[in-house]
């Protein structure tokens, strides 16, 4: 088996491809991989662990109002103005207008459900 003196300096992909074509198993790259990290082999983490960062919630309600705000003022604006000026994804945008605020477009203006 491998030593963790073997890998030091070398990038994860240079890494799986060397353990790879020597052994030809996924499984035991993963298995080795768990093993590197100090976890039991045997088990296996269902469930998400908790991450940093700003909640989904917050960064809902700190934009909703702006975005209301911008709609409100001009029901002709196009979502990638407001997307621009608020800062966030159109995606994330569409959400927000859609199924948070409750608009729909009809003949090119917002228009509240």
């Amino acid at each position: 088996m491998y030593s963790r003196t073997i890998f030091l300096g070398l990038t994860r992909t240079t890494i799986l491809c060397d353990v790879i074509c020597t052994h030809n198993a996924h499984c035991a790259v993963r298995k080795w991989v768990r093993i590197f990290k100090g976890e039991d082999p045997r088990e296996t983490i269902l469930r998400d662990r908790k991450r940093s960062g700003r909640l989904l919630s917050a960064s809902v309600t700190a934009h909703r109002v702006k975005v209301d705000y911008m709609i409100r003022a001009n029901r002709r604006v196009k979502q990638k103005e407001i997307a621009n000026a608020v800062g966030i994804s159109k995606e994330r945008l569409h959400h927000i207008v859609t199924t948070v605020l409750g608009y729909r477009k009809v003949s090119a203006r917002w228009v509240p459900r």
